[in-house]
Protein backbone atom coordinates (compact mmCIF):
# COMPACT_ATOMS: atom_id res chain seq x y z
CA UNK A 1 0.00 0.00 0.00
CA UNK A 2 1.62 3.55 -1.04
CA UNK A 3 0.60 5.90 1.34
CA UNK A 4 1.92 8.45 -0.15
CA UNK A 5 -0.02 7.83 -3.05
CA UNK A 6 -3.30 7.70 -1.52
CA UNK A 7 -2.77 11.08 0.89
CA UNK A 8 -1.66 13.21 -2.38
CA UNK A 9 -5.08 11.61 -3.79
CA UNK A 10 -7.29 12.77 -0.70
CA UNK A 11 -5.51 15.97 -0.95
CA UNK A 12 -6.59 16.47 -4.06
CA UNK A 13 -10.03 15.38 -3.64
CA UNK A 14 -10.61 17.47 -0.45
CA UNK A 15 -8.81 20.81 -1.73
CA UNK A 16 -11.21 20.95 -4.46
CA UNK A 17 -13.71 21.31 -1.69
CA UNK A 18 -11.95 24.39 -0.28
CA UNK A 19 -11.80 26.08 -3.04
CA UNK A 20 -15.42 24.82 -4.81
CA UNK A 21 -18.13 27.43 -4.74
CA UNK A 22 -21.28 25.56 -4.08
CA UNK A 23 -23.72 28.57 -3.66
CA UNK A 24 -24.08 27.86 -0.69
CA UNK A 25 -25.34 24.19 -0.41
CA UNK A 26 -27.83 24.64 -3.49
CA UNK A 27 -24.99 22.85 -6.17
CA UNK A 28 -26.14 19.44 -6.01
CA UNK A 29 -23.62 17.30 -3.87
CA UNK A 30 -22.81 14.96 -6.95
CA UNK A 31 -21.83 17.44 -8.74
CA UNK A 32 -19.47 18.94 -6.24
CA UNK A 33 -18.19 15.53 -5.62
CA UNK A 34 -17.29 14.79 -9.48
CA UNK A 35 -15.87 17.86 -9.95
CA UNK A 36 -13.53 16.68 -6.63
CA UNK A 37 -13.01 13.31 -8.39
CA UNK A 38 -11.95 14.84 -11.79
CA UNK A 39 -8.99 16.83 -10.21
CA UNK A 40 -8.06 13.54 -8.92
CA UNK A 41 -8.19 11.97 -12.36
CA UNK A 42 -6.53 15.25 -13.73
CA UNK A 43 -3.68 14.97 -11.59
CA UNK A 44 -3.58 11.56 -12.67
CA UNK A 45 -3.74 9.74 -9.05
CA UNK A 46 -7.00 7.79 -10.59
CA UNK A 47 -7.76 4.81 -7.81
CA UNK A 48 -8.41 1.52 -9.33
CA UNK A 49 -12.39 2.37 -8.40
CA UNK A 50 -13.33 4.32 -10.89
CA UNK A 51 -15.57 3.58 -13.55
CA UNK A 52 -13.96 3.73 -17.07
CA UNK A 53 -14.73 6.25 -19.50
CA UNK A 54 -18.04 5.79 -21.29
CA UNK A 55 -19.02 3.46 -18.63
CA UNK A 56 -22.79 4.40 -17.18
CA UNK A 57 -25.67 4.32 -18.12
CA UNK A 58 -26.20 8.23 -17.08
CA UNK A 59 -24.32 11.51 -16.91
CA UNK A 60 -23.91 10.95 -13.77
CA UNK A 61 -22.42 7.98 -13.73
CA UNK A 62 -19.07 7.08 -14.30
Amino acid sequence: MDLKWIFTSLIHHEMTYVFHWNDEGKTPAPLVDGIADYTVLKANYNPAGFNKPGSGDRWDQG
